[in-house]
């Protein structure tokens, strides 16, 4: 069974409370990193964080992108903009291809 967790501001929690995901409250860098440690640690097999969270908890997410395990996804937050998830992704991307041409060459097309 997954037990999925949930990190990020008040507000932001507040749709995923009647989900049945677990709710991190974290409102700066010291409790984002605090709280993404205890899901860890209580054996979270999905991580969802918001992109400000992430940002202040990068050092404890950076480790766990080469484990299966826990799934770390990052979302927007209520009150983001949503634009880190582009970046996210083309690192991604380059990290499974082991290159970042054929993202420039789409770039290049217009794509």
């Amino acid at each position: 069974m997954s037990k999925a967790f949930f990190v990020g501001d008040r507000v932001s929690t507040l749709a995923f409370r009647p989900l049945g995901v677990k709710v991190l409250e974290a409102e700066d860098p010291d409790s984002a990193l605090m709280q993404v440690t205890r899901a860890v640690n209580e054996g979270c097999t999905v991580l969802l964080v918001t992109e400000e969270c992430a940002r202040w908890a990068e050092d404890a997410l950076e480790p766990l992108r080469a484990r299966s395990l826990p799934a770390v996804a990052v979302l927007p937050g209520a009150s983001s903009p949503g634009d880190g998830g582009q970046e996210r992704l083309k690192r991604n991307v380059e990290k499974a291809l082991g290159s970042s041409m054929i993202l420039q060459a789409a770039e290049q097309k217009g794509v």
